[in-house]
């Protein structure tokens, strides 16, 4: 597991806050990406080794809610305004100790299912330096995924929002989500590479007034629970709503 905390929210407990949160995830030796206690901790990548192929991850954020505090003080975070030559740099550092590099985008409009012209460019210039696969969040909603064909032969998957994973949100769009499952592939005499991917969608389910939230995966979603949804009282939402949803976004097909 690794946990990317780069994001806008970082810093809205302050210094002390994200004292605290740097702190849980290192006493419990849990693996975590986008924000650092100094220099040295950024510049460790962290790169994670599964079966013989290792993966470096990265993570950014594009706002901070307007805090800038901590930025240049002790605690560093990935919040350059995506700047474009640092993450590039850091994905070629990356790749330099690591088979597949992960990047992680907290980016994009809320509740836009629009993909930012910036974002298309972003994605396609990190892409060429290195990135394997980037995933975006943020919007809340889902985005279209798109491969990159890249000019050394390989692909990278780029998922611009994968919506959200859980939530107590009130709209029907913000409660369909996606969970983004990819194959690396290694066969001999050649560099490991992303080979395919799978979507498979996602649906947080609560009770009356937000109650007992849930998730599932869309397979073991029924029209039955859909029908029954807390979020009715604010939101369309059934079944159907669902599958056109997806549908829409090219990310289903029914059998």
């Amino acid at each position: 597991d690794v946990f990317t905390i780069a994001n806008n929210h970082t810093l809205d407990q302050g210094t002390r806050g994200l004292t605290y949160c740097l702190a849980y995830y290192d006493e419990n030796k849990l693996m975590r990406v986008g924000a650092y206690r100094d220099h040295a901790d950024r510049e460790n990548i962290r790169v994670m080794e599964k079966n013989g192929v290792k993966v470096s991850f990265l993570a950014y954020t594009e706002s901070l809610n307007g805090s800038v505090q901590a930025v240049q003080s002790v605690f560093l975070l990935h919040a350059d305004g995506l700047h474009r030559g640092v993450m590039k740099s850091e994905i070629a550092a990356a790749k330099e100790i690591s088979d597949i590099c992960v990047v992680s985008l907290h980016w994009g409009t809320e509740n836009s299912s629009v993909v930012e012209d910036y974002q298309r460019t972003e994605a396609r210039e990190l892409a060429e330096a290195g990135a394997d696969v980037i995933i975006g969040n943020h919007p809340h909603v889902l985005r279209e995924i798109e491969i990159f064909e890249n000019s050394d032969g390989g692909d990278t998957i780029c998922a611009y929002s994968l919506g959200n994973f859980i939530s107590a949100q009130s709209v029907g769009t913000n409660l369909i989500g996606g969970v983004l499952d990819f194959d690396v592939s290694v066969d001999e005499g050649r560099e490991p590479e992303i080979s395919g991917y799978t979507f498979i969608p996602i649906v947080t389910h609560y009770d009356h007034n937000y109650s007992n939230i849930r998730l599932y995966k869309l397979s073991d979603y029924t029209p039955e629970l859909a029908s029954a949804h807390g979020v009715r009282a604010n939101s369309r939402f059934d079944y159907d709503y669902i599958i056109e949803y997806l549908t829409g976004k090219g990310l289903y097909e029914a059998e």
